[in-house]
């Protein structure tokens, strides 16, 4: 019955036709009102917004052309709290914004789509995205057959799936259209990234939470008619959440609603002229450039050289002597100004600071971040010039390529690098060309896909090319600029340099192979199968050598292989002789079996079941092996996690690694990101230190050192000049920006250089005074991303991270007696040095979420300073020949900031004439506001110093949806020094220390030589077959071990005073004295402490026995209080070696008391975290022990026993291999003598 009651309207309709449209020759005026606002959505909070009101005029010129105008135009800001504040015009925006939509906008629409848009040249995008949002109300698909349908269809966010819904129909009067976009699940989405391509996408995060939902929704009223469909009513909504962790736990949000009503249709009586237009596209809207556009920025942008110019001065100025973090902000003002400045006017800047040191600097910093082709042009200009030192070129280049906009102009403009004089005049700025164009290609192709293969051409000549001419460096090289670009056509080429892999036979050194494989790092996220099939080929190829398996294990795990791949590595491992394979790959498949991280959710449970396999055989495996580990952690509630990995590679022809690599990463808004990586290897050092260097002998004397130094210079001498001795390499998000080798000739170069010419140098410079200054600005971090909204303004969610840091050094030496010009005179002169200088660093922090165009921005901001502060003025004295050093520093006369952190979550609106801000959190609204403060201060009133932590923080919401509303507001922490009130005044602080006189010294070498013999006794009595006889033949030494020692004399060993000094020359501090005091057969070492100040006897006692015991006596005269420390080891030969330690004491302070019952309190907290179980039992009650043995080669068994209880665990897993050091000991030795006899 319905069914027939629906058809029945139908037919009714058809008479009025559903399907709008506008009619030629009639003009329709409607009022349109449009509002886009941020915050948190909630009540009484601060919101910033804009709303544009103004009438629009649609007039038909054909059946499909027509024609839009706007007037009336008000353009109002929002910075307040919903319903108790209002707009507020803004006449110069307004003004702006009506010069250029007074204009006529021509528009295509049909069959209720619009089409092209066209509009006077001199009209910015920005203001036809405007136009697009009021077209976008008029721009929907209506059918008259169906109630409920799903289409794609485009729009102002891209082409994207819609659903419609429509209702009033039975009614036969107006009918209501719903339409909801749902723009997370578009074909072509108008959206944009940028300083992302590093940041790899993680589908398994986003699967956890998402950091952005957006919604979107439409309604039409319209109403049917002879001519068609009218449209008396339309409006939109959009709202978008987003927060820095998950929405589901707090969000901010966007809403922008906009709005048209109709108010006349009236005839067009005369026709229409307008000025010439041009094509600007459809619907959807288009992306102004925003590279001289930061969001947190809005600054008149005239005459942007002149600008520029007196910025860099005042930040030279301002940040010479120490980082100025008021001024550190206004790098990103440069950044921007640069961007806009013309090619000209960098060359205006160079001939202006090419001369000043400091400015040139700071030039040269800053410039390298104008991301675009005048970067190119301007680089290019100066190395044909030869204007740039090697160094200044290298930092410039690595900032300026890493930093370039990736599009196909300009990957094709940076070719030109390859083939300049200059480039190939310095090693490093030749390595530096090529490993950046390497990561110049990868971000190509995260953006365009696919990759063109010509992008990356000149990367696989150069590699092609070395591999014919049998040219290592030129190999490793190519490779690793290979390894940054990631293409996946590289493949082929990275393959020719592998054995086993290669079409024909290939022989390589090690580190070309090792080059190769880590080559393809990059391409196992793009192309994973091709990946994974390469590195298990490498992998089962068991004459290989070990490094280069292992390394193609890392390659295939980085490729996220499938169950089925990792148990194929399990059965080939079941069958491995290669103990460090083995103990490398089941220790890699232990670390991510633990793995907490989202992408390796189905490896960490394929890596389980390995382990549990694999685990009889190589579960015991020490640290002899090759080892892996991996350390994660990811919290939902975040969405944000780190991970941590560590390699080391060896091979069973050598105790030394051979190569040694650490990686880090972040895991944030739905990527991951590569963060740092270093690795070592060094095969020249361990051919040279695997040589046939002779056992030591029974005594550990100069003759056993020479005897392998004399081994150690005759394989050195015969080590080729240009085989590297330590190769180290640095990679930043995941692209290798540094490496080096160090051969013998660098190192010849550098002891030579340094014995004759630097050092000598360095000393005069010093005698003569010196002074050095030293800037570093760096845009760490640019990300930003852009969508669309319903409003036609661009959505922008971007992060900033900004540092500057520096160093200042003013200092000078003087040496008594003059130097002769021997550097060896040192050691017998006083020398005096004073010094003064800083250290230290700002880092801003800022994140973006808001509208942010040319003409105004309004948000949301986060943000954050992060300074760090190093000062030091210190007067020094040394003199070597009487074994003193004293060093005085001033007294602290101000406050000096250590180290804080402030930042701040601001609701902001601003435009180049103004700028608001104001929190999100309103103070005056809630007077309720959390706002914590505390200062806790660690006085010294003998020095004269306080050091304090400040905190200030004020919170409203900070209960509530964790955990952002729990970092909204603002706060402050803080590490400071200042002088201490109400004390004496403090002149300076003196430092002295002093050791004991030659005799002494001749006291300290007996103190050895007893060590010495004590540990060779010891180890013959392990080497005993008879333990009888080794203990009686221990026994009859020790006393006259002991008996040596009593020739020893009580002098001091060292002295140590800390000294406050005050104008009447009064001293208080401590003096510490460090003595060797036999006493009877024991040997004892004894430490006191006394403090000096008038009316004062304080002092504290030490004293330490050989058999591992101490007492400690303190307070006046070392007589009212007292405890002592005991430990007992047995032999760690022994099958299950054992520590016991012990603490007595007998009378302490009631503070320390109370310190310990709260620790007692804590400690079964922790233990039941852990593992442990816990048994009540009385034990002594002014006694704590804790035992620790070891049953097996990776556990550990922990008694800790306090007064009141006894907690323990068994097995408790540890990394270090305790045990069986008499076995490695003599397989090092075995090891050793067959050194290079292989």
């Amino acid at each position: 019955m319905r069914g027939l009651l629906l058809l029945c309207c139908l037919v009714a309709l058809a008479s009025k036709s559903l399907l709008y449209s506008f009619i030629h020759k009639k003009i329709y005026e409607y009022k349109y009102e449009g509002t886009v606002n941020f915050g948190l959505g909630a009540p009484n909070l601060t919101e910033s917004g804009v709303r544009i009101q103004c009438t629009v005029k649609i007039t038909g010129l054909s059946t499909q052309a027509f024609t839009l105008q706007v007037t009336n135009l008000s353009f109002e800001e929002f910075n307040g709290i919903q319903g108790k504040d209002g707009y507020k015009a803004s006449s110069k925006l307004t003004k702006r914004i009506a010069a250029q939509l007074s204009k006529p906008f021509l528009f295509d629409h049909s069959n209720g789509h619009v089409g092209d848009i066209h509009a006077s040249p001199e009209v910015s995008e920005t203001i036809v995205n405007m136009v697009r949002g009021m077209l976008d109300l008029l721009h929907a698909t209506v059918k008259t057959t169906q109630l409920v349908y799903e289409l794609e269809e485009i729009g102002i966010h891209g082409i994207c799936q819609t659903n419609y819904a429509i209702e009033g129909i039975p009614e036969g009067e107006d009918v209501t259209v719903t339409q909801v976009v749902d723009v997370s699940n578009c074909r072509e989405k108008a959206e944009m990234y940028k300083g992302m391509a590093a940041a790899m996408p993680d589908k398994s995060s986003r699967q956890r939470g998402q950091s952005v939902i957006s919604t979107v929704r439409y309604v039409y009223n319209i109403k049917p008619t002879p001519d068609g469909g009218l449209i008396t009513r339309a409006e939109g909504l959009e709202q978008q959440f987003f927060s820095p962790f998950n929405v589901k736990r707090g969000s901010f949000r966007m809403q922008a609603k906009k709005e048209i009503s109709l108010v006349t249709v009236t005839d067009l009586h005369s026709p229409v002229t307008f000025e010439t237009v041009t094509n600007k596209g459809n619907i959807v809207y288009k992306f102004v450039s925003s590279e001289a556009y930061p969001p947190i920025i809005m600054q008149n942008l005239q005459d942007p050289t002149v600008t520029a110019i007196e910025l860099i001065k005042r930040l030279a100025q301002a940040n010479n002597y120490r980082v100025d973090n008021a001024t550190t902000e206004d790098a990103m003002k440069l950044y921007q100004l640069l961007r806009i400045t013309p090619y000209e006017g960098f060359e205006i800047m160079w001939k202006q600071f090419q001369t000043n040191d400091v400015q040139r600097r700071w030039f040269l910093d800053m410039i390298a971040e104008v991301n675009d082709e005048k970067i190119l042009k301007f680089l290019e200009a100066r190395f044909v010039a030869g204007h740039l030192t090697a160094n200044e070129a290298v930092q410039a280049l690595v900032i300026a390529i890493n930093h370039l906009q990736a599009t196909p102009e300009l990957v094709e403009k940076a070719k030109k690098f390859f083939d300049m004089p200059f480039t190939r005049s310095n090693v490093y700025v030749w390595q530096t060309v090529v490993l950046s164009y390497g990561s110049l290609v990868y971000k190509h192709c995260a953006y365009y896909t696919p990759c063109p293969v010509i992008a990356v051409q000149p990367l696989l000549d150069m590699a092609m090319e070395a591999l014919r001419k049998n040219n290592e460096t030129d190999m490793v090289l190519s490779l690793k600029a290979l390894g940054n670009a990631g293409h996946p056509s590289s493949i082929k080429t990275i393959m020719r340099f592998l054995p086993g892999i290669a079409a024909s036979p290939v022989s390589l050194p090690a580190r070309v192979q090792s080059a190769a494989v880590q080559a393809m790092r990059l391409i196992a996220a793009r192309d994973p199968l091709s990946v994974q099939d390469i590195a298990m080929s490498l992998f089962l190829q068991k004459n290989l050598d070990s490094e280069l398996r292992m390394l193609a294990l890392m390659i295939l795990f980085d490729a996220q292989p499938s169950m089925g791949v990792v148990s194929t590595v399990t059965v080939h491992l079941q069958e491995e002789t290669d103990l460090h394979v083995g103990s490398f790959a089941y220790s890699y498949l232990k670390s991510l079996a633990s793995s907490r991280t989202p992408e390796n959710t189905f490896l960490s449970t394929a890596s389980t079941l390995a382990v549990r396999i694999l685990a009889p055989k190589f579960g015991r495996l020490d640290y002899h092996h090759s080892k892996a580990s991996r350390h994660d952690w990811f919290d939902d509630n975040f969405l944000l996690g780190t991970a941590i990995e560590g390699f080391l590679l060896k091979n069973a022809t050598s105790i030394f690694p051979t190569e040694m690599v650490a990686k880090s990463k972040l895991y944030a808004i739905g990527r991951i990101m590569q963060l740092t990586e270093m690795g070592i290897r060094a095969d020249g050092l361990k051919e040279l230190l695997n040589t046939s260097i002779p056992v030591f002998k029974e005594q550990f004397n100069f003759s056993d050192f020479q005897a392998i130094f004399n081994k150690v210079q005759n394989y050195w001498d015969a080590l080729p000049n240009e085989k590297p001795v330590l190769s180290a390499y640095s990679r930043v998000s995941g692209q290798e920006w540094f490496f080096t080798d160090i051969t013998k000739e660098f190192i010849r170069d550098m002891i030579t250089v340094g014995d004759h010419i630097y050092m000598w140098r360095a000393i005069e410079n010093l005698q003569k005074g010196f002074s050095w200054r030293w800037t570093k600005p760096f845009l760490n971090f640019e990300a930003r991303y852009f969508q669309a909204t319903i409003m036609g303004f661009p959505l922008e969610i971007s992060k900033y991270y900004h540092a500057v840091t520096g160093i200042s050094i003013d200092a000078k030496l003087s040496v008594s007696p003059p130097m002769n010009g021997q550097l060896s005179q040192l050691l017998s002169s006083k020398v005096s040095l004073d010094s003064s200088g800083f250290m230290g660093f700002t880092k801003d922090l800022w994140i973006f979420y808001g509208i942010n165009t040319e003409l105004f921005q309004s948000g949301s901001e986060f943000k954050t300073k992060m300074p760090l502060s190093l000062p030091w003025d210190f007067s020094a004295k040394i003199n070597i020949g009487q074994r003193k050093f004293e060093i005085d520093f001033p007294a602290c006369k101000k406050e000096i900031e250590f180290f804080s952190v402030r930042y701040v979550i601001d609701g902001l609106i601003s435009s180049p004439d103004i700028k608001a801000m104001s929190w999100i959190v309103n103070q005056i609204s809630y007077p309720s506001l959390w706002h914590p403060q505390t200062k806790m201060c660690a006085k010294s009133n003998m020095y004269g110093l306080d050091l304090c932590v400040e905190a200030d923080v004020r919170r409203q919401y900070y209960h509530r949806d964790y955990p952002l509303s729990y970092f909204l507001g603002y706060t402050y922490m803080a590490l400071k020094l200042s002088p201490a009130q109400g004390v004496t005044a403090v002149d300076k602080i003196h430092f002295e220390a002093s050791a004991g006189s030659s005799q002494q010294t001749m006291a300290t070498q007996q103190l050895l030589n007893i060590l010495r013999k004590l540990s060779k006794k010891a180890f013959l009595r392990v080497q005993q077959d008879s333990q009888s006889s080794s203990a009686e033949e221990y026994q009859t030494a020790h006393p006259d071990i002991e008996m040596e020692a009593l020739n020893s004399t009580a002098e001091a060993l060292l002295n140590i005073k800390a000294f406050a000094l005050s104008a009447n020359q009064n001293q208080q501090g401590y003096d510490v004295s460090l003595y060797y005091r036999p006493e009877g057969n024991i040997s004892n070492d004894q430490l006191i402490v006394s403090q000096i100040a008038k009316d004062t006897n304080w002092k504290m006692c030490a004293d330490a026995v050989l058999d591992a015991e101490a007492h400690i006596r303190w307070g006046a005269e070392c007589q009212s209080f007292e405890m002592s420390v005991s430990a007992t080891a047995s032999s760690p030969w022994d099958v299950r070696p054992a520590i016991n330690a012990t603490v007595h004491w007998t009378k302490i302070p009631d503070d320390l008391t109370a310190v310990g019952s709260r620790v007692e309190k804590y400690i079964p907290g922790m233990a039941f975290l852990l593992g442990f179980y816990q048994q009540q039992e009385k034990n002594p009650l002014q006694e704590v022990s804790v035992s620790i043995a070891a049953p097996s080669a990776d556990s550990i068994d922990v008694k800790i026993k306090v007064p009141e209880y006894t907690v323990y665990r068994e097995a408790f897993p540890f990394p270090v291999q305790p045990a069986n050091f008499l076995e490695f000991y003599s397989m090092r030795n075995e090891t050793i003598q067959g050194f290079g006899q292989a």
